[in-house]
């Protein structure tokens, strides 16, 4: 009967340590200007060459200001 207790400390230490992980993680990213997950580079250039008066794109920057937002910056 007593050994519930502990057991049951134990997981919901778990959840929290998970819970807390996913956070720092995503804070991380943010923090150091990290490419968000899900933008792939090609299609962001081949979308902005296509562009009728975009000739060719020589820098491309792409990171998270937020968690929920994204920016980009092209140098052509």
């Amino acid at each position: 009967m007593y050994i519930l207790d502990p057991i049951l400390s134990i997981l919901i230490a778990l959840l929290v340590a998970v819970g807390a992980w996913r956070i720092i993680k995503e804070t991380y990213v943010v923090l150091m200007e990290g490419t968000p997950a899900g933008i792939e580079f090609k299609e962001v250039e081949t979308a902005i060459k296509s562009i009728s008066d975009v000739k060719d794109i020589h820098d491309l920057h792409i990171w998270s200001l937020t968690s929920n937002k994204k920016r980009h910056e092209q140098s052509y």
